[in-house]
This record gives C-alpha cells, sequence and structure tokens, in this order.
C-alpha cells in the first residue's frame, strides 16, 4: 500500500522518543515579507503598517478587514515572479488560489484549464512550476475610496487625451492636441471650460479660453512637462473605477493601438506614464506587460535613434472597455478565445530567511491584493488508524487508549475507520484481531491490544478518575477538540506504562487529531506553532523525559494536514467540503483556525466583526462601567467601559495582580480605591455611581462596602446561571441590532473575542440557555473575566436605557 507523504511523516515523527505529543490539524498561514504592499481603498500601505481593524483591498472588488495578524517573525522565503513582470515576496507557507494548464504536445486541442481553483503552498507550487502552467485569478476592479476633491479635477478622459497626444511643455505657451480623429476632439470639446479651434491643418488644436484646464495642469505638476516627463496624478490613479476607466480611455484612444490579432497595447516615451497605466490596468482587473525597446527612424539613409520606447500590452476579459475610439475598438477580440484571463507564475526561487507577516481578513476566502495587484491569501481518523494498525504488528503487546468524547462517535468513526478501510488497505484480516464491543477492546493475536474509551467530561467524575486504571503506551484522541484539557492531561499521565519504554526505549506518548477551533488546544499548540514559525510543522522543548534512565528534554508538536494531504479520501469527500458554506467550508476544507464557528456559538465572528467600529464615541456623557471580581487562582478583575454604546476599554486590576495576602489593607479596599480611580479617569463622580455595577459576591461584596465608605453607591450584579445566560443573550442581541458596538484599537480586544467564542447556546422551552461557566472555563482553561466584565457592563447600561428607550419592551430579555 502506498501511503501519503504527510501520513509518512506522522509515522517518523511518533517513532521520536523525544516527541511526546504531536497534534495532527488543520492549519492556514499566508506570510508576505516586510516591504511588500497591501492595497488598501486608501492606496497603498507596507505590509508592516497594517494593523488589526485596518481596510485592506480585496479580490472581489471590494473592502475587508485585517481581523489577525497571526504571524510576525523570521521564516524561510521566496520570490515569486509572473508573466507580466509583477513580483512579490512571500512565506514557503504562504497560501495561493490557484489551477494548472498544460499544453499537449500532440493533436492540436489547445490548453487545458482545470474547471477548480484550488489552495496551495509557495513550496507546494515549487514543486510544480517545471512541469505545468502555474494560474493565479486576477482581481476585479480595485475601488478606492481616497477622497479628492472633484473641483480639483479635469474630467479624466480630457486629461487622458492630453496626457496621449497633448503638448504642454511651454510654461506660459499655448495647450495643444495634435490628433486626426475627429470622435476625440468632439468628446474633449463637450468636456472642458472653453473651446477648441484649429491651428493650421486637421491635426493640430488649440484650447482657447481654458484657463480652468491650465490651472488644473499647472497644480498636478503637468504644465511644463515634456512628453517623455508626462504622468498620471496621484488622485487620478487612486479615483473611481470609472475616472480610472476613463483616462485609460483618453490614453489609449490617443497613444494605444489594437493590433491584427486584436492585442491591446499602450506605448508612450515616458516610462512614468507607462508604469502609470500598467497600474492603472491591473487595478481594473488586468494583465499588464511594460517592455522597454529602442526607438527611432531612418533619415537620408542614416538612422535617427530616439528616446527609448515603453510599450504595455493589456489583457483583460473586457478589453473593450478601455477603447471608444470606434476605428480601434472594431479590431478588439476576446482573449484567448473567451477564456478569463489569469496570471501565470513562472519564477519561484529561494530568497533566504526574511521577516514576514501574516494577515488574517475578514473576507470569506482569506485573500487580498499585494504588490502589483497580485491576488495571495482534513481527514485525519485515516493516518491515525494507519500508525495504530503498524505500530501494533511492529511492537508486539503494544497497548494504545484510543479516545473520544463519546462512545458513538467512536463507533461511527474512528472504529469503522480502522476496521473498513486502514485494516483491508493493509491486508489486515480478520484472522489477526478480534474486536470486542462489549467491553470496546481490539485484540491483536501477536499480543497488542487497543483500548477504546468515552473521554466526555461527567459532573460526578470532573478529575477522570476513570482513566486511573489504565496502562497504556500510547494515548491517541481523534477529534481532540471536543474534549476537555483536564480529560487530556490526564490521559497523558497514563501513558508510558508498557512495552514501549521497557522494551524499547520509546517513552509514552500523546497523539490527537483535530479540526481547527478556539480554546485550549489552539492555546497550547496552534498559537505555538504559529509563534515559531507556522509553516507545516514545528516541535518546541516541553518538559523531560527519561530514556533509558537518561533525561532528556521533551517536545510538544503540530503538524499540519489538510484534507488534501489524504489520498484516501473520495473526491466526493473534497466536493462535499467546498460545498459547505464558507465558513465551514474555510474551517474544514483550509483548514482556517480564525474561523472556527459553530452553530450554536453565541458569538459568531461575522457578528463580532459587524459589532466592531473604527469610531471613537462622542456626545454627552453616557457611560457605564462593569466590574467582574476574581476571588483566587489565575482569574483576574477586570473592568469594562462602555462610552456612548461602544465598548472603549477593558483594564485588567493592577492591584489583585500585585497584592501581598499580609498587606494592612484589604483587598476589597484596594480595588475599590483602584476602581473609584478609574471610573474618575472617566468622567464619573459620585453621583454618577449608580452606573457601575460591581458582581457582589465574594470579594465583590467588599469593594461595595468600602464605595459606599467613599459615598459611591454602585449598582450589585449578583451572578447566577440565570442572569448569565440572560446578559449574555441581550448582549448578543445587542451586537446584532448595532446598539452597542466594539472599538477596533481597544487593547486586549483578541482576548475579549475568544472568549466571547467561546459561549454557547441552546433553545429550551423557547428560552435562550446560555452554557454555564464551567464549560466556559474548560474550553478555554481559565475564566472569562474579559466576557464577564462586558456582560456586566452591558447589564448596568440596560438598567437605565430600558427606562428611557421605548425599544426596549417587554419582549426583551430584562434583568
Amino acid at each position: 500500500m502506498e501511503i501519503s507523504k504527510k501520513q509518512k511523516e506522522i509515522l517518523d515523527l511518533m517513532a521520536d522518543p523525544q516527541l511526546t505529543e504531536l497534534l495532527v490539524g488543520g492549519s492556514a498561514g499566508c506570510a508576505s515579507v516586510y516591504g511588500q504592499e497591501v492595497k488598501t481603498p486608501f492606496g497603498v500601505k507596507k505590509i508592516e503598517d497594517i494593523k488589526i481593524g485596518d481596510q485592506i483591498s480585496n479580490v472581489n472588488g471590494g473592502v475587508a478587514r485585517v481581523i489577525d495578524i497571526p504571524y510576525d517573525g523570521y521564516i524561510e522565503c521566496f520570490g515569486v515572479t509572473f508573466s507580466d513582470g509583477a513580483y512579490t515576496e512571500v512565506s514557503k507557507n504562504h497560501l495561493w488560489k490557484y489551477k494548472v494548464a498544460g499544453n499537449k504536445r500532440n493533436g492540436h486541442e489547445g490548453r487545458r484549464h482545470l474547471t477548480e481553483y484550488v489552495i496551495g503552498t509557495t513550496e507546494q507550487l515549487r514543486e510544480k512550476i517545471d512541469k505545468e502552467h502555474i494560474l493565479i485569478p486576477l482581481t476585479k476592479p480595485v475601488v478606492f475610496t481616497r477622497s479628492f476633491p472633484y473641483t480639483d479635477k479635469m474630467a479624466p478622459y480630457l486629461l487622458g487625451v492630453l496626457l496621449g497626444d497633448g503638448g504642454f511643455s511651454q510654461p506660459q505657451g499655448s495647450v495643444l492636441i495634435t490628433n486626426p480623429d475627429k470622435e476625440i476632439i468632439e468628446k474633449c470639446r463637450r468636456e472642458i471650460s472653453g473651446e477648441i479651434i484649429h491651428v493650421r491643418d486637421e491635426l493640430t488644436w488649440r484650447l482657447v479660453n481654458c484657463d480652468i484646464e491650465k490651472r488644473r495642469l499647472e497644480k498636478f505638476g503637468l504644465r511644463g512637462k515634456h512628453s517623455w516627463e508626462k504622468f498620471i496624478p496621484e488622485c487620478y490613479k487612486l479615483g473611481s473605477i470609472e475616472e480610472r476607466l476613463e483616462i485609460l480611455r483618453g490614453l489609449i484612444d490617443t497613444d494605444g493601438y489594437v493590433d491584427k490579432g486584436g492585442r491591446l497595447y499602450f506605448t508612450s516615451s515616458s516610462r512614468r506614464l507607462a508604469e502609470d497605466v500598467q497600474f492603472i490596468a491591473r487595478s481594473l482587473g488586468a494583465n499588464a506587460t511594460l517592455t522597454v525597446g529602442p526607438a527611432g527612424y531612418k533619415k537620408d539613409g542614416e538612422y535617427i535613434k530616439c528616446r527609448d520606447s515603453y510599450t504595455v500590452y493589456i489583457q483583460h476579459e473586457h478589453k473593450e472597455w478601455f477603447v471608444t475610439l470606434p476605428r480601434k475598438r472594431d479590431r478588439v477580440k476576446p482573449y484567448n478565445g473567451g477564456y478569463a484571463p489569469c496570471k501565470r507564475i513562472i519564477k519561484i526561487e529561494p530568497i533566504g530567511i526574511k521577516h514576514a507577516r501574516c494577515l488574517t481578513t475578514s473576507e470569506i476566502d482569506g485573500l487580498y491584493l499585494t504588490n502589483d495587484f497580485i491576488v495571495t491569501h482534513n481527514s485525519k481518523s485515516f493516518s491515525i488508524g494507519l500508525l495504530i494498525a503498524l505500530w501494533s504488528k511492529m511492537y508486539p503487546g503494544v497497548r494504545f487508549f484510543v479516545g473520544r468524547k463519546t462512545l458513538k462517535s467512536l463507533k461511527q468513526s474512528t472504529i469503522n475507520t480502522l476496521l473498513n478501510k486502514v485494516f483491508p488497505a493493509l491486508g489486515i484480516t480478520y484472522d489477526e484481531y478480534r474486536m470486542h464491543f462489549q467491553d470496546m477492546t481490539l485484540d491483536f493475536v501477536n499480543g497488542s491490544t487497543i483500548i477504546f474509551g468515552e473521554l466526555d467530561w461527567m459532573p460526578s467524575d470532573t478529575d477522570y478518575a476513570r482513566l486511573g486504571s489504565l496502562e497504556i503506551d500510547i494515548a491517541v484522541v481523534d477529534e481532540a477538540g471536543e474534549i476537555t484539557q483536564e480529560a487530556k492531561n490526564a490521559l497523558k499521565s497514563r501513558t508510558g506504562r508498557g512495552v514501549l519504554a521497557q522494551n524499547y526505549g520509546i517513552p509514552g506518548k500523546l497523539l490527537m487529531s483535530c479540526n481547527p477551533q478556539q480554546g485550549w488546544l489552539k492555546t497550547e499548540f496552534y498559537d505555538v506553532f504559529e509563534k515559531n514559525g507556522g509553516g507545516f510543522f514545528q516541535k518546541w522543548p516541553f518538559g523531560e523525559v527519561e530514556i533509558k534512565g537518561e533525561k532528556k528534554p521533551a517536545y510538544r508538536a503540530f503538524l499540519r494536514m489538510w484534507a488534501y494531504d489524504n489520498p484516501f479520501l473520495p473526491e466526493s469527500y473534497i466536493d462535499n467540503l467546498k460545498a459547505l458554506p464558507d465558513r465551514e467550508r474555510k474551517r474544514l476544507l483550509e483548514g482556517n483556525w480564525n474561523y472556527a464557528d459553530d452553530d450554536n456559538m453565541l458569538f459568531k465572528s461575522g457578528l463580532l466583526d459587524k459589532a466592531t467600529t473604527y469610531d471613537l464615541p462622542s456626545g454627552e456623557f453616557d457611560s457605564y462601567i462593569g466590574v467582574d471580581v476574581s476571588d483566587r487562582g489565575k482569574d483576574k478583575s477586570v473592568f469594562t467601559l462602555i462610552k456612548n454604546g461602544i465598548v472603549v476599554n477593558q483594564k485588567v486590576s493592577a492591584v489583585q495582580m500585585n497584592w501581598d495576602t499580609q498587606s494592612e489593607k484589604p483587598l476589597g479596599r484596594l480595588l475599590a480605591d483602584e476602581l473609584v480611580a478609574f471610573a474618575m479617569q472617566n468622567g464619573f463622580s459620585s453621583k454618577d455611581a449608580k452606573r457601575i455595577a460591581v458582581e457582589c459576591n465574594g470579594v465583590g461584596a467588599s469593594i461595595r462596602d468600602n464605595l459606599k465608605l467613599r459615598g459611591w453607591y454602585i449598582y450589585e450584579y449578583v451572578a447566577t446561571h440565570k442572569t448569565r445566560s440572560e446578559g449574555f443573550y441581550q448582549l448578543m442581541l445587542d451586537f446584532d441590532d448595532g446598539s452597542l458596538k466594539l472599538y477596533h484599537e481597544m487593547a486586549g480586544l483578541d482576548n475579549l473575542r475568544k472568549e466571547l467564542a467561546a459561549h454557547t447556546y441552546e433553545m429550551r422551552e423557547q428560552t435562550p440557555d446560555v452554557c454555564k461557566k464551567d464549560k466556559i472555563k474548560q474550553v478555554l482553561g481559565h475564566s472569562p473575566d474579559f466576557a464577564d466584565s462586558l456582560m456586566i457592563a452591558s447589564y448596568i447600561r440596560h438598567i437605565h436605557t430600558d427606562k428611557k428607550d421605548d425599544r426596549h419592551n417587554a419582549n426583551r430579555i430584562v434583568f
């Protein structure tokens, strides 16, 4: 049986005695080298200047928001060159949306195009480029929203004609147009403030009484420029789509041409003007190749050399957009027989270790535009079953534990895959093993054993004492995101107690698989994986392990694996993943950990994106503070400020973090003083204390009493499951109807989003029931202090606004 490269990697990694924890899961990443451009609605920025919350241009001609910068560090990178001269520098794991086209050597069937785009990395594309044509899509026309007063512009078509066939090299002289086409002159005549008259023949025309146009040429810095010095002003390069089309039409009607094959070109003696035309053509979704060649003419048999000529070859699905002159437009033919043009990669070369950065956008497909308007961006059960089967035969007597959240999912997925797919593929027959469904074990004739077990959390066994009797070599968890961190830790403690350690010097191991999701797996594995460089595989030290009596460093590792990495998946399975809703397709097919939204999530990514604002609040004082108080442990006390309907600040108590139990002042007194200082800094006085809500369980009661002594009579919030459930559901409704927003530059916004994303709910008797706090702690590995503090601030805000706002009626959640 032939196994995939990625499956072989899993087997090799598990043979490393120092690797004690391996997570195999979906992952996505795409880092661009510092200095590379990112197109935005307001122009161009360097990738290192992009911040979370910034708006950037996407491939569909719209705008996306940067919701995360998951990687910023040094990594192996490559320079990527395209057939039209475009170039960018990216990491080896940079993702591309691409398809392949190959030329048949025999026959005349022409070029074969794949019907579907797929996702691949720079490294994968580099392996293909010598054998196949690698094509990436072109962008749709890009929308720029930078504001330029229209009164400061002249008609874009007129300016295009003047840049093509206009003469204004004398600072105080006339402005002339030299062109024989009356259609062009008549169109310009309709757009000027004065008149156009003949000078001496049918070719030369003068603009008369056109002081406005002359002043604007001077303002743009064009007055007095010769033909080889011309350029397109910035306000037109970043103008509307129609303005960019019109200036291009003026230029191509004059200095452009369409050859007999229907191909479209623009030529100029100005390199800067040619590059500007290239920029605008690319921004409108075209391939634009710039070439330079010598120019000259013969006189009396002698060749007279002129300035070099710069030519832009423009390929676009709708070339007719760029030409209005009838005699040229009539020669335009569809590109490549009607195929939409793509951008072809011709070279991928290593450039060494570079400082690079990865962006995650709110756009579903994750693609954005970089240099030259380049468009740039898992079934694991079989692989796990492969390891179990092979090792059970290689190491007689080995003991595996294979677990999932429920026995039902184990039977339907993991065991079914093992018995009906893996074993037959390896030639393992029923004579070699016995499956005992009564006690959920599988025994091989060579003494190896697989124990199957349920890992769901139970209120009667919060510490997973039921795993205490296990004596196993290796623990395997399929879909590890379904279980708690406590279950994983308890299971890991039972490994290394069998023949692998005693006879083969291989200590206990934990192998897990998962799809991308929020929670402890992301924190323990994926976040560290990205911090260490991302790519396909990273490992890092984590404790020690004893190998044949010698202490050595132990390692954790993350191995990225997509559905595409499994050659045993039927094409129909991939097609089903492609057909999933956008968010789930992004998560399950493309392995993006930032879109792990489940249907029962209360705060989905799209909702939080919608609730994010880039504007600071304004207006009269309308502020509220919510305080979640921590009693012990690693939990934090957090103050949240809502100002005029916008969450603008979340402050972690510095007092509690540094409080000494031997302090003369009790913690409640110190927290009360800190809260008063925070409130006064944000415009509160004692008369506004009823706009502050404090969770008055435990230490919170001491804060309340100390505030009363200072004349601050705050509102008391009592936390129960019912009040939390109502509070968080109301918070979701507020985000949904736009009455509450999150300020995008607020410190700790990412932590808040993670905590909110961990909240799920169910409808019970037509009433929403939000998950209990203990479950949130299991998912996150800590208390949702930021989310609780925000919910309490929202609570006190409703106490006030529901009294004066008719929108908040009896049908809404009431606290």
